[in-house]
């Protein structure tokens, strides 16, 4: 039993708890009936193992056992029961359930012979591990937001978190911003790595409006997921084969976008382009630093594949995002201190800082991002599946700004009028930073599956390089300090706070390894997944092992509870290999060889409970 739209579902917990307490009567007064029966061939008479016994319009139902035989507990009323199973004509019939009655409904399925083409089986139990949350895509699309990107949906998720809407990082359960894996397709892409601010980021490469299947692991992730320590985002895009062109478009006052994707040769070839446009700067301009925003986000994808013959596929994954990103300051104005509503107690100490932007001042920030990946899926067998990837990503980060104004730091009463000036001054901030970001990854992935186990193995193989360029300085022009009784105290007449100028470039390689096995028991109910990964970075060389365990077991046909222990790794960034680089040294020199990588030992324990009567499920960890 599962519910197929299960961002709804939880969604609706608040209304089926509110509806349970004003409603206790008529919730307790309703009885319950069992439908059981035995579904069976036509054709021979024999069992039909693993046929799906739904109620009609619901998500509600079950399966066949090995002999045929299912058995169902649904509310009383009148029911349409359909049953069907691959290979078979599906049977409806109409059922009556009384209170504590059993009703008898047997099935008789008619083959059925169809040509059908070659599909890609996905594991959709995924979304009842520890940890672990499907989204729907359609609900992400839908999802009332002025910015179209998967990445903002996340934040409405438990154990999810942001410092700033305007901004598509987030942490998971504590961690770091820097602490998120995001698969593409099985493909890995990153967010920007230089933003001082959400302004800077624009959309995620995350594109909803082709993504088919969207799996959030907030923790407990298995081993082929490696390299951070809080989360990985397992976005799924369409696989279009139909040969009908389809399409779908969005407009809005800031931004546009459109989609389309079909198929040739036979159902051979299919494809799929969007394209999205975003103007962002209404939103920026209502934070309290006023000035002239300017944010303009541009992006591509498009995916082909393509069937070589039967059991083998090739997959391509292109992008390009380009984003640009200006300002014109004119003002700010900023309160913080301390307001005490009982002066006995204590007094309040409420300061504001003013500042007002020379004409010349500008702000310009951007990237363009482009990322390539090729992929060939080989099925050996019905036990036997590999496939290889080969990816390119690289991304060029540019930050130029030359901001000076005046500013005033003045104590205020609560009523936000001056009482005296304390420090004046001008700063001016200059800064010319690039960096360029390449990385070329390969993968394998292995799966073969033989009675209770399903084993997984797979390795990974990245080389990036890192090229920074600083130029970056601070100056601070006649600077005043006032005493109390507002007289002039220290006069500074021009002071370098900060500079920095240099170019670094750093060479590394990466390298991992995961092997898993998937045991089921007790007729499927209990699951238990073992597995280790291995890694390994050349910069510091480094070497990490992360065992991890998670089990799955169906208590009732309406409880599961799900567990999952494991150690995770993250490797050093380069900001953190960087450190606080000096005026007297070079950013090469500076650079932290001896840095370890995190560690966390992370346990999750939950489980979830379907109530039919409501159409809802209940979750805890």
């Amino acid at each position: 039993m599962r519910c197929r739209n299960r961002f709804a579902c939880r969604l609706t917990i608040l209304a089926g708890l509110l509806a349970a307490a004003v409603a206790p009567l008529s919730a307790h007064a309703q009885g319950w009936g069992t439908l059981e029966g035995r579904v069976t061939s036509a054709e021979d008479q024999g069992p039909v193992p693993g046929a799906s016994v739904l109620v009609a319009g619901t998500n509600f139902g079950t399966a066949a056992g090995g002999d045929g035989a299912y058995e169902l507990s649904i509310p009383e009323g009148e029911y349409v029961i359909r049953i069907t199973a691959l290979g078979y004509e599906a049977h409806v019939d109409t059922v009556v359930l009384r209170r504590d009655e059993t009703t008898r409904l047997n099935a008789a399925l008619e083959r059925s012979v169809e040509e059908i083409e070659e599909l890609t089986v996905r594991d959709s139990t995924v979304v009842r591990d520890a940890g672990v949350y499907e989204l729907d895509p359609e609900d992400v699309r839908d999802m009332p937001s002025p910015i179209n990107d998967a990445l903002r949906a996340l934040k409405v998720l438990p154990g999810v978190a942001t410092n700033s809407e305007l901004s598509n990082q987030y942490s998971v359960r504590g961690g770091g911003f820097n602490e998120n894996l995001i698969f593409v397709n099985g493909f890995e892409v990153f967010l920007p790595f230089r933003p001082r601010q959400g302004e800077q980021e624009g959309l995620s490469l995350v594109n909803p409006g082709l993504a088919e299947q969207v799996t959030f692991y907030t923790g407990g992730f298995p081993p082929r997921y490696g390299g951070k320590l809080s989360s990985a985002l397992d976005v799924q895009y369409v696989t279009p084969r139909d040969q009908e062109l389809h399409g779908s478009a969005y407009a809005s006052l800031m931004g546009a976008g459109a989609t389309v994707s079909g198929g040739a040769l036979d159902g051979r070839l299919g494809t799929a382009l969007s394209v999205r446009s975003a103007s962002n700067g209404r939103l920026f301009g209502t934070q309290e630093l006023e000035g002239n925003y300017r944010a303009d986000f541009n992006d591509v994808q498009g995916l082909l594949n393509f069937k070589l013959a039967d059991g083998h596929r090739l997959q391509t994954l292109g992008m390009w995002a380009d984003y640009d990103y200006r300002l014109k300051p004119d003002n700010r104005r900023s309160y913080f201190g301390i307001v005490s509503l009982n002066p006995e107690l204590s007094d309040t100490d409420l300061k504001s800082l003013q500042t007002s932007y020379d004409d010349d001042s500008f702000e310009r920030d951007g990237y363009e991002t482009r990322f390539g990946g090729v992929r060939l899926e080989n099925r050996l067998s019905n036990r036997l599946r590999i496939e290889h990837d080969l990816a390119y990503f690289q991304t060029i980060e540019t930050e130029e700004l030359f901001v000076s104004g005046a500013s005033t730091l003045t104590q205020v009463n609560q009523g936000g009028t001056p009482i005296r000036r304390i420090e004046s001054g001008t700063q001016t901030d200059a800064a010319d930073n690039r960096v360029s970001v390449r990385s070329l990854t390969g993968k394998g992935r292995y799966r073969y599956t033989a009675g209770r186990h399903a084993a997984e193995a797979g390795w990974s193989l990245r080389r990036f390089r890192f090229e920074d360029r600083l130029r970056e300085k601070t100056v601070l022009k006649n600077a005043e300090v006032f005493n109390v009784d507002g007289t002039l105290d220290t006069t500074y007449q021009r002071t370098v706070v900060d500079s920095l100028y240099d170019d670094a470039r750093l060479n590394a390689t990466k390298a991992g390894a995961y092997v898993q096995d998937a045991t089921s028991f007790l007729n499927d109910r209990f699951v238990l997944t073992a597995g280790v990964r291995a890694d390994y970075f050349s910069f510091n060389d480094e070497w990490t092992a992360s065992p991890r365990l998670s089990a799955r077991y169906e208590l009732t046909d309406r409880t599961t509870l799900m567990g999952s222990v494991g150690l995770y790794h993250q490797a050093p960034t380069y900001r953190e290999f960087r450190g606080q680089t000096q005026v007297v040294a070079n950013i090469d020199s500076n650079l932290n060889r001896n840095l370890e990588a995190q560690r966390s030992l992370q346990f999750v324990l939950g489980g979830e409970h379907f109530v039919p009567s409501k159409r809802l499920y209940l979750r805890a960890e």
